[in-house]
This record gives structure tokens, sequence and C-alpha cells, in this order.
């Protein structure tokens, strides 16, 4: 089926199937893109369409921004969304690498499993949807809530067939790498893996952290505000425990917790609303705190390690970066730790030092040129080991 010896730069094409936005998810693609681009790989991506500011040559748009204003509106986004998979189809080559991240179609992934000598690599954003449908299923079950929030049956199904194309999937944890081997998807074709940050976002100091034993720390949220992330079980653990400070929740609420945030909002738990700017946020902070029921690796901690803050944060919400140097890693579930943890936290500005610094330095391990050339190293391996290139 595959060729027996490619040339030595391979074209990695990725195909980001939603609206580029250089933020979130779209900005850990182009970090990503721009860091694998090397020796090995010839590296191009092909957003939907996108903001104008897209900066980086190695990015085109499938529906051209001049035109995407009239042809979504007289084509409607599914058709649109359709042509761009075409076009980002007829780019193949034999030989090509096609690089998909979530929100293609069934029908991509048949179509370009039918190229000759083109195999597809799939991003695992977050965990294997069977996987996080249990997850959530069950907190909501136990909120006495209804399903209709979590993951739907359509959508596991969805996934399961769409991965019979993939040969192999970029894990952003350990957590995430369970979840496929969990739903048939072998250890040979999880390639390990993480997000990162960008060397601009690692402080030169702590922030303005106040390490004073006795202050009053402010800690952040920062994500969407919502069952998934496990704002609720923050919410409760922060008033039990009593400190001398502020939590901040940084992000859009979902509606269906809506009632419940405002409910606690006083004082010492205030909202912020979604902002593209979270410097500030960060380097005015001293806890991170993070209790996430399902989550792939949160750019939002990586984030964290650079402004030098100590966490607490769930096993999914440290996505396998945070260790006991930095921080706690605690169950969700186990209100009690997250009390206890908070309180030691607050009222101990050496040990607060002592995680920020472990922090900091461990956030050197995670830039985006780094992340990228261990992902690239770890893509050639697997290529070469399945005899897909061989070596010149």
């Amino acid at each position: 089926m595959f060729c027996k010896e490619r040339p030595k730069s391979i074209s990695l094409k990725i195909f980001y199937p939603n609206y580029f936005t250089n933020r979130a998810i779209s900005y850990a693609c182009i970090s990503l893109a721009e860091a694998m681009n090397t020796q090995v790989f010839n590296v191009t991506v092909m957003g939907l369409s996108s903001i104008k500011s897209i900066d980086s040559s190695l990015y085109a748009n499938a529906i051209p921004h001049q035109l995407k204003r009239i042809a979504f509106h007289l084509f409607g986004n599914k058709l649109m969304k359709r042509f761009a998979e075409y076009r980002f189809r007829k780019t193949l080559k034999p030989g090509d690498v096609a690089y998909l991240w979530p929100g293609g179609s069934l029908s991509l992934y048949k179509e370009i499993s039918k190229i000759k000598d083109v195999i597809i690599v799939c991003e695992k954003v977050n965990t294997h949807d069977a996987y996080g449908k249990k997850l959530l299923d069950s907190e909501l079950s136990r909120l006495g809530m209804s399903c209709a929030q979590s993951i739907s049956d359509e959508k596991v199904k969805y996934e399961c067939e769409n991965n019979r194309y993939v040969s192999y999937f970029f894990s952003p944890s350990e957590i995430v790498s369970q979840s496929l081997r969990d739903n048939d998807i072998s250890d040979d074709s999880i390639i390990d893996a993480s997000y990162g940050v960008r060397k601009s976002e690692i402080v030169p100091d702590a922030c303005s952290c106040n390490y004073g034993s006795d202050a009053e720390i402010t800690a952040i949220f920062v994500g969407r505000i919502g069952i998934r992330k496990g704002v609720h079980l923050l919410l409760s653990a922060w008033q039990k425990a009593d400190i001398k400070g502020r939590l901040l929740l940084v992000g859009a609420i979902e509606e269906n917790i809506k009632e419940l945030v405002n409910r606690h909002l006083s004082d010492n738990i205030q909202h912020i609303p979604y902002t593209k700017d979270l410097s500030d946020i960060y380097c005015n902070a001293d806890v991170f705190l993070l209790p996430s029921i399902e989550e792939g690796s949160p750019l939002v901690t990586y984030l964290a390690l650079g402004a030098g803050l100590p966490s607490i944060v769930s096993p999914m919400g440290g996505g396998g970066i945070i260790s006991s140097n930095e921080g706690y890693v605690i169950d969700p579930h186990d209100e009690d730790a997250w009390v206890d943890a908070i309180r030691r936290l607050a009222g101990n500005g050496d040990m607060r030092k002592s995680m920020g610094k472990y922090a900091k330095a461990k956030a050197s391990e995670y830039t985006w040129d780094v992340v990228g050339e261990r992902r690239a190293k770890s893509l050639a391996a697997k290529l070469q080991n399945s005899h897909w290139i061989t070596e010149s």
C-alpha cells in the first residue's frame, strides 16, 4: 500500500475545518505547524476561512477572505465546509501526509483514504468522545441535570467511524492516550505529544505575585465556565476554604450553569467575561485553579506555567504537565483535598514561591519550537518504523 521511498522533505498538509482566529485551538494549530516545518516536513495549513490578520506564510484559506461573507450568506456554513474539504483534498498528492484537526466530515476521511500513498494523522484535542461522554453523563446525572448538554451518541459514532481511516493520533496527554486505548486504538498508532507556550509568555520574573503568607491572594480560573470544566465543584470548594482572597472566573458562562454562578458572585468571587489578552490576568494572579472533569491538555495550564503560578488542578486540568513540584493534582470531586490545598497555598507564601519557580522552569520545556520539534521527530520515527519512509 505504501511507497518504499520518499523524498527527504515530506509534505505535511494540515486541514483545520473551522474558522481560523489564531486564538485557542487554531493558535495551537498554527504554532505547531510553524515549529514542525523542518528539513523532514514541508508543512502547509488550510483553514475554512479566517480573520484578516493571520500572519503566516504556511497558511491559506479554503474560502478566500474577500469572498467569505457573500459565500456563507448564499450557500450556508455546511455547504461551504464541504467545499473547503474538497479544496483540501485536491491539494493532496501521493506521498503526502494529511494532518486533520477535529471537525471534518466522515466523507473527508473516506475520500482521503482512497488517495494512493496518502496517510491520515489526526489531532486529538480532547479525550475520545466515548470516554468523555461517560464522564460527563455521570456528572450530569450526579447533579440531576439533563444529559442533553453531554456528548451525543451520534458524535461518538462519528468519531469511531472516522478513526478507522486514521494511521496515527497525536495525543496531548496520557489521559487522552488511555481514552484512545480504551476505544480500540493501538499503542502503535498513538504519538505522545503536548501543546505549548510562546517564549514571550514566559515572564522574566514571577510577575507581580505577592508571596507574603498573610496576603490576600488572587486565584484564577480561565476557560469556558461550565460543568465540563468543574466550575460548580470549584465554587463550593472555594467557599468552604474561607480564605482571605478573591477568585476570578475568566471566560464565557455556559447557559446551564449561569444561575449557579450568579448566585455565588460576590466580593471574593468575581466574573470577567471572555478576553483576548490574558497576560494581565495571569500576571496579577497568585494561584491557578482548574478542576476539569473532561479535558485534553488545556492551553491555559501552559500559560500558568509561563506566568510562574502554582496550580491546583484535576488530572484532566493538569494536562499531564503539572506535578507536585508545580502544585497539587487532585481528583475534582475530592472537595476536602481541594479545600486543604487552597488553604495551604493561601497561607504559605514560601510554598507559592517555590512552586512558581518550578512552574516557570518547566515552561521552557514546552515552548512551541521545542514541542513542535518533538512532534516532527516522533512522527518521522513512526513513518520510518512503518516503512512508509526509508532513510536515504
